[in-house]
């Protein structure tokens, strides 16, 4: 994955000194426990080989956003796209958040002395209500029968569950306003924990990709494998598709072998 990333960030292609100069470019890093998040705003359209290593990209004004995450273990690769893009282009500003903006910072001085550090809360906050600006379909409820469907903008107060590697529950107030109010240290991290165990994949896209072409009915116990009926005659009429155990079959004898 690293190699992969380095190679792709050679295919980034220089541009001319008309376009340097023009260019104003701003950079946000999020360097969590499990992966790390690279978001860089070119506030004029760029004809160059960035968008080669991209993620997502959103317009935005009259320039683009571009998004890239990786695992931690590749960040050296990442730290080069920052760095060819600080060579190439006028950066701004550098902001960086999470527990890697301190435990790489010998890495990040590097590449510009002046990067700063943002809380982040205060910067989930920012982003959140940057999307709920600016991206239309940003929010949307869910339904285990309809599926997602769109819903209007998110408004104070509300409850935030952040998960990371570990998970954050935050209670915004209003602006400027919040609190954490619970959390849990079972996240994304110990997801990847586990299919590193079971599986032996270390790769965060890669265990999504695998999760993907499965089915959790096949490892889950269901309210319908408790009661072994059509309806459960259970008070509060939970669907009978709702999840009773994680990882139940799994205990189960009988159904073990079709998970």
């Amino acid at each position: 994955q690293n190699s992969k990333l380095l190679e792709k960030s050679k295919i980034y292609s220089q541009p001319s000194m008309e376009t340097k100069d023009k260019v104003r470019v701003f950079v946000g890093m999020d360097i969590g426990g499990t992966l790390a998040k690279l978001c860089v705003w070119f506030q004029s359209p760029v004809k160059v080989g960035f968008e080669n290593i991209e993620d997502l990209k959103i317009p935005f004004k009259k320039g683009e956003i571009f998004f890239r995450k990786c695992n931690n273990k590749d960040l050296d690769g990442l730290f080069k796209v920052l760095q060819t893009i600080k060579n190439d282009y006028d950066i701004q500003d550098i902001y960086v958040t999470g527990g890697g903006s301190y435990k790489y910072q010998k890495e990040l001085l590097e590449i510009d002395e002046k990067y700063n550090k943002l809380d982040e809360m205060s910067s989930l906050m920012k982003g959140i209500n940057f999307l709920n600006t600016h991206v239309s379909d940003f929010a949307f409820n869910y339904s285990a029968k309809v599926g997602k469907f769109p819903r209007e903008h998110i408004s104070y107060p509300y409850i935030l569950c952040n998960i990371g590697s570990g998970v954050s529950i935050v209670k915004f107030t209003g602006k400027g306003e919040h609190a954490r109010i619970g959390g849990t240290s079972i996240g994304g991290g110990t997801f990847l924990g586990l299919c590193n165990i079971a599986l032996g994949i270390k790769n965060f896209d890669t265990a999504i990709e695998l999760a993907n072409k499965g089915s959790t009915t096949r490892i889950n116990t269901l309210i319908k494998d408790v009661y072994r009926s059509v309806e459960s005659p259970n008070p509060n009429h939970i669907e009978q598709d709702a999840i009773a155990v994680s990882l139940g079959r799994l205990t189960m004898a009988n159904l073990k072998n079709e998970a």
